[in-house]
């Protein structure tokens, strides 16, 4: 369809490398008119952590061994956290961002 197109721009507006992002929230956080992006990062569990996997196997094994069954909800809230940075950043001309997480802390 002719005039209809996406493009994804991350890398040149400069907001391409953000960590394990989940939310972004546009809003004009210095007033100067310009949308600026707030992002973030981290998750609460996470599952892929392979010292996690490997404790839970081995509780699961001492469970039988013990005779005495391990909630699951008790091996999730173990689970570690994988904790990043929140990354602000300013709308420089609707189209450039510039990172301000010292700036404007």
């Amino acid at each position: 369809q002719e005039g209809k197109f996406f493009t994804e721009i991350g890398q040149l507006a400069g907001v391409s490398n953000t960590d394990w992002s989940w939310s972004s929230l546009f809003a004009d956080f210095d007033s100067d008119g310009f949308k600026d992006l707030f992002v973030t990062n981290g998750y609460k569990r996470d599952y892929t952590n392979m010292d996690f996997v490997s404790y839970a196997v081995q509780e699961k094994i001492n469970e039988t061994k013990n005779n005495k069954e391990i909630a699951v909800i008790d091996l999730i809230e173990k689970m570690p956290a994988t904790e990043e940075i929140n990354y602000i950043f300013k709308n420089l001309d609707g189209l450039h961002f510039e990172k301000m997480n010292d700036s404007w802390d």
